[in-house]
């Protein structure tokens, strides 16, 4: 197993430590009752880290030097990756070709190691992606887009009000509209995210990634939800201001 950026001996909560941590763990854990032996390589974030740590009975983790202990951001980490890449070489260099079976690499930085010990050893890669923001940069986008719309129609509602329109009925209309736009919005984001994951997964490592179709919903709750939260605060504004000036442009 590959996780450069962060190791399964760190408390869950603490640095970049989280839910994949505690993922790859339980992964190996399990497969090592299953009688396979797993070896966990991540990046060394301090040189009072032993070099090896057996984790569980057939569960043994290499700390591997690549870069500066400490201080070094998540996002300075593709910088080390060659490093780490020759750490992970050099240590399937001390067995016999053949010593490992398979490659499970967790998030893209692990990813990269992984594609490259594949063409090395010629044995099958497995990655497991964790993130690739399609849920959270398009429901953010949807936010943003929500909010924006709201503000540049102050106009429209002026006039919504100048007419009789209480704000009960201005705000459901609006809120109407932001949901319904949410929702496409979701939907299309969700296909495009499927459509580039495929292609990146093929391009870069070779296999096409597993979808859950679980996130398909998870997307249109997610969009609805911050599409209805980013259109309260200015549709407020707006509905608040004064018809008049608003209708004059002021």
């Amino acid at each position: 197993m590959l996780s450069v950026h962060t190791s399964p001996l760190e408390q869950p909560g603490t640095g970049d430590a989280g839910g994949m941590n505690v993922y790859i763990e339980q992964t190996a854990l399990r497969m090592a009752r299953r009688g396979v032996a797993v070896e966990i390589f991540t990046r060394a974030t301090s040189s009072e880290l032993p070099p090896v740590v057996e984790l569980a009975p057939g569960v043994t983790v290499r700390h591997v030097v690549a870069g500066p202990f400490e201080g070094l951001d998540k996002s300075e980490l593709p910088a080390q990756l060659c490093a780490f890449s020759a750490a992970v070489l050099r240590a399937e260099a001390f067995h016999e070709p053949g010593y490992y079976d398979v490659i499970h690499s967790h998030y893209w930085l692990s990813g990269q190691v992984g594609w490259l010990a594949r063409e090395r050893w010629g044995v099958p890669l497995v990655h497991t992606a964790h993130t690739l923001a399609r849920v959270k940069n398009a429901a953010l986008a949807v936010g943003a887009t929500s909010a924006t719309t709201v503000l540049e129609r102050r106009s429209e509602i002026g006039l919504m009000k100048a007419l009789g329109a209480s704000h009960r009925a201005v705000g459901s209309f609006f809120i109407a509209e932001q949901l319904l736009l949410a929702l496409v919005g979701g939907a299309l984001g969700y296909a495009i995210g499927i459509v580039l994951a495929r292609v990146l997964g093929i391009g870069i490592f070779g296999i096409a990634p597993t979808l859950r179709w679980i996130l398909f919903p998870v997307v249109l709750a997610l969009a609805a939800v911050v599409a209805f939260l980013g259109s309260l605060a200015p549709l407020a504004r707006a509905s608040r201001a004064d018809p008049a000036p608003v209708l004059r442009g002021e």
